[in-house]
């Protein structure tokens, strides 16, 4: 009996996520991310300078990154990401006044469910393996405090903010950038 009822889930699960679309989108711009008036996808796959659309009809489709402009994708996992060209996509952690995003490319798959964010100490903190931009369309750049100070140069409350947070020796940035987001969003 207990077998029957295992197949019986793993077939409702599979058939479940077998036919379930909708999840994955193309950003044009950055105005796309979050919104909910989107096309959607059954799968949006980047590979080399192309992306790969498979719609819900079944028919796939090649945008090619290195001729039409767009800002970023979704996949089926519900990750998205933005381009830094068109060979690069970087997986988005935080959207805001202050981006995050995580420069390597691991992404979710059926073989890799469980997203490895190679945290080293402290979930929280950033390293080298990230980026940030100033705003949405900002220039992307990896992370470290000098050059993450010298981009808020142009935002003076921020700067002292981050500067002083930094001076502390406090190591959980992500939160800090987080509720800057939150308070320049209120």
């Amino acid at each position: 009996m207990k077998k029957i009822a295992f197949i019986l889930l793993t077939t409702a699960i599979f058939l479940f996520t077998a036919f379930s679309y909708g999840q994955a989108t193309v950003y044009k711009a950055d105005t796309d991310y979050g919104n909910k008036n989107f096309r959607a996808y059954v799968s949006v796959e980047h590979v080399k300078k192309g992306l790969w659309v498979k719609s819900k009809d079944e028919s796939l489709d090649r945008i090619n990154l290195a001729k039409d402009k767009y800002w970023g994708y979704r996949n089926s996992w519900g990750e998205s990401y933005r381009f830094k060209n068109a060979k690069k996509a970087l997986r988005i952690i935080e959207f805001g006044a202050i981006c995050v995003y995580e420069n390597k490319p691991i992404i979710a798959a059926t073989s890799n469910p469980d997203i490895v964010p190679n945290w080293e100490d402290n979930p929280y903190g950033l390293s080298k393996n990230h980026s940030f931009s100033i705003g949405s369309n900002g220039k992307i750049i990896t992370f470290s405090k000098n050059k993450f100070l010298k981009a808020l140069e142009t935002i003076p409350s921020a700067y002292t903010q981050f500067q002083k947070y930094f001076e502390s020796n406090s190591n959980d940035i992500l939160v800090k950038i987080m509720e800057y987001n939150v308070a320049v969003e209120s």
